[in-house]
């Protein structure tokens, strides 16, 4: 229910490993929501007709992060959650708010945010347990759907957590969804030796891997996500909040700083190219040529 193919220009779930995934999972589709970008998903629905791929986009609010899934194509970043939502809806989407406990989720915004369901399991902060349990809370407290996901960027990972979907045809997955015909498979996602070393062994320089591929936007190197939260100073503005995340080298940014730092990779100067927005390499020079993705900074979103 929310996978990423892309990141940073980089594809990391290819058409052949995709389908292998859900072969190997014994999964009816998958839904590939990006940053930025639809262009990849769109092209897993066009040329994998035996399984069902749900195009949508993890979209940057003011507010946070909300996903919009079955769109049609790509809606505008940083802009009200509200307003965001409004624009999913007009394009025959729904609106889900992905972890929103996480540092880059709406918060409590989930209890106001005209969202139609909730991701109240997150497989990759499946060991940290309080996020997913705030945003259960959350959802059961406004009667909304809640849905499962692995949120990551590796094939291999794909059906550790997901949602099973009452629906005959895909027409009819979006309106079950709503409706709350679903049941969630829950499985945190195994902890790699790079995620051990970064975030619980303090190891430094620790370059992004394909789990869940989040580098800082000041160095490049891997986040981290404590086990608690301590009070951290912003890099950019200096300004202090308490948090869990911060990258393998110490850097932190605070929220404003992210999307501000984020704008500006996606706005570059007429004579520089965009970092978030490097063509990728053609996954197959035959039958597609990649546009262009990114990935900003955050807590697994």
């Amino acid at each position: 229910m929310h996978v990423h193919s892309q990141s940073h220009g980089r594809t990391y779930i290819t058409a052949e490993n995709l389908r292998s995934a859900l072969q190997r999972g014994k999964l009816h589709g998958v839904a590939i929501t990006n940053f930025f970008d639809m262009s990849h998903a769109l092209w897993l629905k066009k040329n994998i007709t035996d399984f069902i791929i749900l195009a949508g986009q993890e979209i940057w609010t003011k507010g946070g992060h909300i996903i919009g899934l079955g769109t049609r194509k790509v809606i505008e970043d940083f802009h009200d959650t509200e307003e965001t939502i409004k624009e999913i809806h007009a394009q025959g989407g729904i609106a889900i708010a992905p972890h929103p406990y996480l540092f880059l989720g709406i918060g409590d915004k989930v209890y106001s945010a005209p969202v139609d369901a909730v991701e109240s399991y997150n497989g990759i902060i499946g060991p940290y347990i309080i996020p997913n349990l705030r945003a259960k809370y959350a959802a059961k407290k406004r009667k909304l759907p809640q849905t499962a996901s692995t949120d990551t960027m590796d094939s291999g990972y794909i059906g550790h957590s997901f949602t099973e979907v009452a629906a005959d045809n895909e027409a009819q997955i979006l309106p079950a969804i709503c409706s709350g015909r679903m049941r969630l498979h829950k499985r945190s996602l195994p902890l790699p030796l790079s995620f051990i070393m970064k975030n619980l062994l303090y190891f430094k320089n620790i370059a992004p891997y394909s789990l869940h591929a989040m580098p800082c936007l000041i160095c490049g190197s891997s986040m981290a996500v404590r086990p608690l939260k301590k009070k951290l100073a912003c890099s950019a503005c200096g300004m202090e909040q308490r948090s869990r995340i911060l990258c393998s080298n110490g850097h932190y940014l605070c929220k404003p700083c992210i999307m501000e730092k984020t704008k500006k990779l996606l706005t570059p100067a007429p004579t520089e190219r965009s970092k978030l927005h490097t063509p990728a390499p053609a996954e197959s020079s035959k039958l597609h040529t990649l546009a262009p993705t990114g990935r900003g900074q955050g807590e697994g979103e």
